[in-house]
């Protein structure tokens, strides 16, 4: 590995991205104890973290519906909210952005100044009777370890998606800094071909690990199996192929007993979920329940594995140089109410439906947890930059952390070339040097097992794009198993 130009007191990073979470809903109420925050850079507006505010909220049809703190009368039911699964595709998003409460659109050509005010009128179609849930917004008391977390080190209030829409286009920019102009999951549903920070790992000698907790199919991943980001990334593949490799791809399980055995962790982990997906609808949930925070989903099981997770790096002998960034991939739906900004497009392509990759995507929490991050911190792109922090931030860091050729990173396009780095987040010495372990709730692991949830015999073995394709069509449990079962008997 050369000699690394940022971030020198890090020697390890480990990244785990979660799924289709905004801001506001998992984070809103975050420091609005009154309390100072250490603010990075000091002087950037506003002053405060910008969570939910007084005044927050969307309308449909005339009628207003406010952000509700942890939806505490829905009882064990508040820890599945929104228990529907917003939409979150390319059109979905842009009336969450530019939608009047009729639903009508205040801008039709991704233009500045989004209003932020469809979030609720697109939810019409999904769960009518709880049109306030799409609203959020969880608090301390259902989600202790995500808040605990970002109140112990740091999190962003401007870290934005990197496009619009749903997961895949999101970590296409994420570990390629372009999406090759898919706007959509069923845009690409083999692979994205561009390089990928595996690729420039290899060739800067960067050991580097991708640790899977289910298969593509959304079951318990074993040792040659394909894992999501094989299947997606065409460069993931020719990175495990290159006769040079320093990378490797496994289970999850080896990296948490490499962890507790005191054995080293490549110096760049890259940590896929157990995926949750499915429909609900009010008190029932159907299909995958993940550790990734999916809706509409039990977060518990969420929170319990990222509890694991920390406390396992934590007590690693690689900790006191270690880098733990926790992010989520899009907002899925889920109300925010900062609008994106515009965007550099990274290699000149146009969407099918007209996307010119010029707009952000609304915000995602994005945490950074070490020894050299003080506790309260808030960080924003340097006040030098002239755009925000998304996922190409996340990959613009690692690459000049590692050291990767200048040559090969701008291969990978105009946005990342753009995109400011988050190394002014950290202190260059330690003022953490021994930060509280988390005590997770015992309830939390056992809010639902991993896995097939509710299924009918017959289809409790249909895989992961099962029953994404079949949400995408569906709204209702009922019309969720029909479409289920009408895919296989094809």
């Amino acid at each position: 590995m050369t000699s690394r130009a940022v971030l020198p007191q890090i020697e390890t990073i480990v990244v785990l991205m979660l799924e289709n979470r905004s801001l506001d809903t998992m984070l809103g109420w975050l420091h609005s104890d009154g309390r100072s925050i250490n603010l990075i850079p000091r002087t950037s507006l506003p002053s405060r973290f910008d969570g939910i505010g007084p005044g927050d909220g969307n309308s449909v049809l005339g009628e207003r519906f406010a952000p509700v703190r942890g939806h505490e009368d829905l009882g064990e039911q508040r820890w599945r909210v929104p228990r529907q699964d917003p939409a979150e595709g390319l059109l979905n998003v842009q009336v969450q952005m530019y939608g009047y409460d009729t639903g009508h659109m205040t801008d039709t050509a991704w233009g500045d100044h989004p209003p932020m005010t469809g979030f609720a009128v697109d939810y019409l179609n999904m769960l009518p009777a709880a049109l306030g849930e799409v609203m959020g917004a969880y608090t301390r008391a259902e989600l202790p370890i995500l808040y605990g977390l970002a109140a112990q080190f740091g999190v962003s209030d401007r870290w934005f998606s990197s496009v619009p829409t749903e997961t895949d286009p999101n970590r296409c920019f994420a570990l390629c800094g372009t999406s090759e102009g898919k706007e959509m999951d069923a845009d690409h549903p083999f692979a994205c071909t561009a390089p990928t920070v595996f690729n420039a790992l290899n060739a800067s000698g960067t050991p580097w690990g991708i640790y899977c907790q289910t298969d593509f199919g959304g079951f318990p991943y074993v040792s040659g199996r394909f894992s999501y980001t094989e299947m997606r990334f065409a460069g993931v593949r020719s990175a495990l192929s290159d006769p040079k490799t320093v990378g490797r791809i496994g289970p999850y399980s080896d990296l948490l007993n490499s962890l507790r055995r005191g054995d080293d962790i490549p110096k760049f982990c890259f940590i896929e979920p157990a995926w949750g997906f499915g429909v609900g609808d009010g008190e029932g949930f159907l299909g995958m329940q993940g550790n990734d925070y999916h809706p509409p989903a039990w977060v518990g099981p969420a929170e319990d594995a990222l509890g694991e997770l920390y406390n396992a790096l934590r007590l690693s002998k690689q900790w006191d140089k270690m880098l733990f960034v926790v992010t989520f991939d899009e907002h899925g739906g889920s109300w925010d109410h900062v609008p994106p900004p515009a965007a550099a497009c990274p290699d000149g392509r146009i969407g099918l439906r007209g996307f010119p990759f010029t707009r952000l995507g609304p915000r995602v929490p994005t945490l950074l947890l070490s020894p050299f991050v003080a506790p309260r911190t808030v960080f924003r792109a340097p006040l030098t930059s002239t755009v925000p922090f998304d996922h190409t931030s996340l990959l613009a860091t690692v690459l000049a952390w590692a050291g990767v050729d200048p040559a090969f990173v701008a291969t990978m396009g105009k946005r990342v070339a753009a995109a400011p780095l988050f190394d002014h987040a950290l202190s260059p010495v330690v003022v953490q040097p021994a930060p509280p372990l988390i005590v997770i709730p015992e309830h939390f692991r056992t809010q639902a097992p991993i896995g097939p949830h509710g299924l009918p015999i017959d289809i409790e073995d249909a895989t992961l794009q099962d029953l994404r394709e079949a949400a995408a069509v569906t709204h209702t449990t009922s019309d969720f198993i029909a479409a289920i079962r009408a895919r296989r008997a094809q």
